[in-house]
């Protein structure tokens, strides 16, 4: 009966202990749990802080670069009230937009890309008023980078070309003069540049061929094939009449630009004020 009596106690204390047992169980699970979850928690905050901080600092780039532009609106509005500016003046209006040139390239917000134009087309009005040629150029050639597209200018840089009776033929790529050793001729009304420097600038890779005098040009899936004093070419397997043959000049193979450039699918435009010839790729167009 004792013995009876004792195993009776014994389930009873088993049965009020376990729900304890297990409740503390539970209760090492969760705490488990949370600790497992701090660092992720710690990582969470981590990449909101960087998040933040990018944030941060993309508005200070934004607020820097809306800083230059104020600033080189006041430097514009205070040297056209001065009518005849100090070379002073025209170096800190020069700093600031050499500096609005690089930030050209990084501007996303197309507003700012054309305000940025805008100043740079005033300061050459501004130039061009002033009698200051020179900075007029500079200006000009600054703004031929930052808009390949935009035909005026070239028609202003061709003026001034003109006005110092240069003849020579200039040819710009995407904004970029280039200047092969042996300058551009025009013959038959048509410019033959050397080949390198126009196949170079447009990304092409040029294979010659001397026994044969022939020139293999290619792009993607793009080839041409030109032989010197042969008007006949072959573009992809398609045969072309050209205007004018390559030709062999002061021992460098010229060949026809427009033809060139126009089978790598850019667009070429002539501006005769200076004998300007301008090679503008389809992607560099877009973006102008």
């Amino acid at each position: 009966m004792f013995k009876k009596l004792l195993l009776l106690v014994m389930v009873l204390s088993l049965a009020v202990v376990g729900p304890s047992a297990v409740l503390a169980g539970n209760g090492a699970g969760t705490a488990g749990e949370v600790r497992m979850g701090a660092p992720g928690n710690a990582g969470g905050s981590r990449q909101l802080e960087v998040r933040s901080q990018a944030g941060v600092q993309s508005n200070a780039e934004a607020g820097e670069a809306g800083g230059l532009m104020q600033a080189t609106r006041r430097c514009l509005q205070t040297m056209q009230r001065t009518g005849k500016p100090a070379r002073e003046e025209w170096q800190a209006l020069r700093d600031n937009l050499a500096r609005l040139k690089q930030q050209y390239r990084l501007e996303t917000r197309e507003e700012n890309r054309a305000e940025i134009r805008a100043m740079f087309k005033q300061a050459v009005q501004m130039a061009k008023e002033q009698g200051e040629p020179g900075e007029m150029e500079n200006l000009l050639r600054d703004l031929i980078s930052l808009a390949p597209g935009d035909p005026e200018p070239y028609r202003e840089l061709g003026n001034i070309y003109r006005n110092r009776g240069e003849k020579t033929p200039k040819v710009f790529c995407d904004g970029n003069e280039l200047k092969p050793d042996v300058p551009p001729v025009i013959k038959e009304g048509r410019t033959l540049i050397p080949i390198r420097p126009i196949t170079e600038a447009l990304g092409a890779t040029v294979q010659w061929n001397e026994r044969e005098r022939t020139v293999l040009i290619s792009k993607g899936d793009i080839t041409i094939q030109l032989q010197v004093e042969n008007r006949i070419a072959l573009v992809n397997g398609r045969r072309v009449e050209l205007d004018v043959p390559a030709e062999n000049i002061n021992s460098r193979v010229f060949v026809p630009l427009r033809f060139i450039s126009e089978a790598l699918k850019a667009q070429v435009g002539f501006y005769p004020e200076g004998q300007i010839v301008t090679v503008v790729q389809e992607a560099v167009q877009a973006q102008s």
